[in-house]
């Protein structure tokens, strides 16, 4: 680990909203010392592309989803909801509809991201938007069947 990071933190966290006030995310560390900045600065919606900034190590990571195994603490903690809206800075929180922020605090943020539901290359805002509302009418009526069908669907996005 060492030799992949030099500073030998292997761990990246930052604060994000939750469903009833800051929550502290962790996750592997996956990107080079140094450019988080420049990474936060670009679209986050396509950020499975902007791989520069990323360590081989983490590149593997990323593919396989690992880089998020620390959040399963974040999980049995209650500050993440198993499925949902993944957690989001107050900067990106502030700039969502306010139909979504709702939807947000009510059912808190999501360790898996509803928005893989969507395939990459059709995710946009607007189709993102639509499939969380159709997750969370799902999501009122029976959760459990809700996040067995949508589960499903990211499933299916996530590991072609």
């Amino acid at each position: 680990m060492k030799k992949i990071y030099s500073d030998g933190k292997i761990f990246h966290s930052q604060i994000r909203v939750g469903k009833t006030g800051p929550i502290v995310i962790t996750k592997f560390r996956t990107m080079r010392k140094g450019s988080h900045s420049n990474y936060m600065a670009e679209d986050t919606l396509q950020n499975e592309a902007r791989e520069p900034y990323a360590t081989k190590f983490g590149r593997i990571l990323r593919k396989t989803k690992l880089d998020e195994l620390p959040q399963v603490i974040s999980l049995l903690k209650g500050d993440l909801n198993f499925m949902g809206i993944r957690p989001i800075s107050r900067q990106h929180f502030s700039k969502l509809p306010n139909q979504i922020k709702k939807i947000y605090l009510t059912i808190g943020p999501g360790l898996i991201g509803i928005a893989y539901a969507v395939p990459k290359k059709e995710r946009t805002v607007e189709k993102t938007n639509q499939l969380i509302l159709e997750f969370y009418a799902d999501y009122i009526k029976n959760k459990k069947k809700a996040y067995f069908k949508w589960g499903l669907k990211v499933l299916k996005n996530v590991y072609k």
